[in-house]
């Protein structure tokens, strides 16, 4: 890791030295957007991953989804962005467990914390009969959103 930079240092010297000033300007803007881009879209999960949350996005459907989680996950700061972020494209309301679902949500997703720390689905999605349940009152999360680092 500690490569790179230096690796980036000798070609932006090389480049300043030699090449043309709007080629070594365009080379900068870029790596330096490039490392913009990296730092932006940062994990903000758990220590370890599992694909099983985002494999389920597209079989979410356009209802309402409330997703359960466990409160170790919701004490964490950033457990509902996470959860968010992993599910985006849907309509979702996060609640922790024993809380009551919103009105007008058809189905129900339940998730946990494995063994070794990564946020997995617990069994299948299930739906529900509920009056009133369709596109619901949870919020549409974009699937070109982004996280919103500074909260809200």
């Amino acid at each position: 890791m500690l490569a790179a930079p230096l690796v980036a240092m000798i070609s932006v010297r090389a480049l300043t030295a030699q090449a043309p000033a709007l080629i070594a300007a365009a080379f900068i803007a870029l790596a330096g957007g490039s490392s913009l881009l990296a730092l932006a879209n940062g994990p903000v999960g758990p220590s370890d991953y599992s694909p099983g949350l985002a494999e389920l996005r597209p079989q979410l459907g356009p209802d309402s989804i409330v997703v359960v989680a466990p409160d170790e996950l919701l004490d964490d700061e950033h457990g509902v962005d996470y959860l968010n972020w992993e599910l985006r494209g849907n309509r979702l309301c996060v609640i922790g467990d024993g809380e009551e679902a919103p009105a007008g949500v058809a189905r129900t997703l339940a998730v946990s914390v494995d063994d070794s720390g990564a946020v997995v689905p617990e069994g299948t999605i299930e739906n529900e009969e509920r009056p009133g349940s369709g596109p619901g009152r949870c919020p549409l999360i974009p699937s070109t959103g982004r996280a919103q680092v500074s909260g809200g």
